[in-house]
């Protein structure tokens, strides 16, 4: 039996390394470029075949076209069944199988997803009623949100009443047990039943897939209360591996392949507004391992932009570990003393704090300087502790290349002898060694279908597929002349109109073991983020449209010049029509000013 799993498959693939996973059943994998290559595990591969991108998680090879993602892997590896690999991960991964294996639609986590999606509309209405929402949507008009900003995000707020959501949702047929189990209301010792968000102003937490899996909610004036209060865990939502404006921000963040990491909910929002659009924030939370391994899908470089307190320091030394380990470029964006990021942005401006961004330190640096300013002693006993509080850190980073890095930057910093600090590291347990030379990677080759204007136009859907109800009102999928690409173009466009928003790890789960696994996995692999990518479509659009009219034509000439019983003056109107349409096609094309990349370019 095949489960509806993406959301378990999302969540095991934040917990599991796939290249990790791989290694551990005899894998040999190399990094090239964004992707990690190797011989292929599923037939006899002289060259390196085997592509696996961890940002994706997902596996390919251009030999036997052996592809999936960690699920599938081990199937395949194993022999066993999909749902007892699925089953594996799950328990690896910490999740409780019985909670893996109820993904049908009419399931828990269904039902839980449906209610928070009402409560997110409930909110969203009360902070717009005038009687509600009215010193709530002041509040955040004066924090400077704008009411785009505001409904863009379907902020919300709960009225200052016990059972304001609890009624509206018991009349709208929700069950008492359900709202409780999605941490809506809660229940205390006498059974009495009450909301858990009341007097706040609401921030719906989304997962990956756009999906509310809780809320943020901040207390709106004074009370006895906790300023911020989040919904506890549920069987959709884990804090330790959620990450708030995430959703929204991912293609920033893999555009630029950097990431801005703050704290609190009106500081992401804050800096998304300004035009920070690869923020995202924690959950009130450390940042944790997962978030680390989450964030590496799409990006190569965090930028802490912590508040300028003694708190903020201490929350990038208790993140600095994980995102070190999975060998990310790591930055410090410092603020004035007292300051966090929504209020600099205030006071100075958002050029101001683009300055503060540009100019952000690397992270050893920032650590030197923090541990020196604090280490007992002076002279070489306070170099020492340094090396001492520095090797702490340096033990969560695998690379070779990235420790040498790290250690002369240590001597330059601590004016020591570079190989006098590899020795006391090593004494204090990093494993730093010399690194080999290794010959350049030769590029795979790429196929003719992936040159093609047809595959580049489905790698980009995959990408933005909010731009395939656009695409295919102009265009059909019969407008393809791969038969493999005709299908998957048919799928996309019915999947859209199915599923109302398509996830590509969804669809790739949906199509294991159909023919079009394999196409469809590859086309996902080998997809760039690229910038402006509605002109990169546009301009394929209408390349396939010049050709598909082009084709009409010759079809029309031949039946004219075929002396077949044809309506000759008819077929002229429409040869003359598909003309004035290929023109105006080239024209659009010249104002789009966007060429179609070949190999060559």
């Amino acid at each position: 039996m095949r489960y509806s799993s993406s959301g378990i498959i999302e969540q095991i693939r934040g917990r599991i390394d796939i290249v990790q996973l791989m290694r551990e059943y005899g894998v040999s994998l190399r990094r090239s470029g964004r992707n990690w290559i190797g011989r292929c595990p599923f037939h006899p591969d002289d060259t390196p075949s085997f592509s696996v991108s961890a940002e994706k998680g997902l596996y390919h090879c251009f030999g036997c076209g052996a592809s999936g993602n960690i699920v599938t892997f081990v199937s395949q590896r194993e022999n066993i069944p999909y749902s007892e690999a699925l089953q594996r991960l799950a328990q690896r991964a910490g999740i409780p199988w019985e909670r893996a294996a109820s993904g049908d639609p009419a399931g828990e986590e269904e039902r839980i997803l449906r209610a928070n999606r009402f409560a997110a509309e409930q909110f969203h209405a009360w902070l717009f009623d005038r009687r509600e929402g009215r010193a709530a949507l002041e509040y955040l008009r004066a924090r400077g949100l704008s009411e785009e900003t505001i409904r863009t995000l379907k902020l919300g707020y709960a009225p200052d009443r016990w059972d304001a959501l609890l009624e509206t949702m018991s009349r709208a047929g929700f069950s008492l047990d359900l709202l409780v189990g999605a941490g809506l209301v809660r229940r205390n010792e006498n059974g009495r039943c009450y909301d858990v968000f009341r007097n706040r102003i609401l921030f719906p937490i989304e997962d990956l897939q756009g999906r509310v899996v809780a809320f943020g909610g901040r207390l709106l004036g004074e009370g006895d209360q906790p300023k911020y209060l989040n919904t506890p865990e549920t069987l959709v939502y884990r804090k330790s591996e959620t990450l708030y404006l995430l959703h929204r921000s991912r293609r920033a963040i893999y555009e630029e392949k950097a990431v801005l990491v703050c704290e609190g909910y009106m500081d992401a929002i804050a800096l998304w507004q300004a035009g920070f659009q690869n923020v995202v924030a924690s959950l009130g939370t450390a940042l944790s391992a997962s978030h680390a391994r989450l964030l590496k899908r799409f990006a190569h470089e965090v930028l802490f932009l912590f508040d300028g307190d003694e708190a903020g320091r201490r929350a990038i030394l208790r993140g600095a570990p994980h995102f070190l380990a999975e060998e990310f470029r790591v930055l410090v964006v410092l603020l004035p003393e007292g300051s966090d990021p929504d209020e600099f942005l205030r006071s100075q401006g958002v050029e101001a704090l683009r300055e503060r961004v540009r100019s952000a330190r690397p992270l050893i640096e920032f650590l030197i300087e923090e541990f020196a300013r604090t280490a007992p002693g002076s002279g070489l006993d306070g170099k020492m502790a340094v090396l001492g509080e520095m090797a702490e850190l340096l033990r969560h980073v695998s690379s070779p290349v990235r420790l040498r890095e790290y250690a002369e930057q240590l001597a330059v910093a601590l004016d020591l002898e570079p190989e006098d600090v590899r020795a006391e590291l090593q004494k204090l347990g990093v494993r730093l060694r010399r690194s080999r030379q290794r010959a350049a990677p030769r590029p795979s080759a790429v196929s003719s279908n992936l040159e093609s204007i047809e595959a580049q136009l489905l790698q980009a859907l995959l990408i933005a597929p909010e731009y395939i109800p656009e695409v295919f009102g102009e265009i059909s999928p019969s407008d393809f002349r791969d038969p493999v690409h005709q299908e998957i173009a048919r799928l996309l466009w019915a999947v859209e109109r199915e599923w109302g928003s398509l996830d590509p790890e969804a669809l790739l789960e949906r199509c294991e073991g159909t023919p079009l696994h394999a196409p469809l996995a590859r086309l996902w692999m080998e997809a760039e983020e690229l910038p402006e990518i509605h002109l990169r479509i546009r301009g394929c659009v209408v390349r396939l449209l010049q050709r598909s009219l082009q084709e009409t034509e010759q079809e029309a000439l031949r039946l004219l010049q075929s002396g077949e019983e044809v309506d000759e003056e008819t077929l002229a109107r429409e040869l003359a029509e598909r003309v004035r349409l290929r023109r105006a096609a080239h024209q659009r094309l010249l104002e789009i000013n966007v060429q179609t990349p070949s190999k060559e370019g």
